[in-house]
């Protein structure tokens, strides 16, 4: 397994701007849905995040930063 040097985080706002993680020299990114997200656009975050890996996932390491398991999301 290659030693991951830089992990990227990055919204779950916009699709263009988590392609554009992925797509960086980063060795990693990490899907933010708790803080960086809205309650409001929590279910389209979690849309979001679903597409990039089935469209990503096989370039780079792709983690998901998600809620406490204690909140309802």
């Amino acid at each position: 397994m290659k030693v991951q040097r830089s992990y990227l985080f990055v919204p779950a706002k916009d699709f263009s701007i988590v392609k554009k993680a992925i797509l960086s020299d980063s060795d990693s990114v990490i899907i933010d849905l708790e803080d960086a997200v809205a309650q409001s656009e929590k279910e389209k975050a979690r849309n979001l995040a679903k597409q990039a890996l089935v469209a990503f996932s096989r370039l780079k390491p792709i983690y998901i930063r998600i809620n406490d398991l204690s909140t309802e999301y």
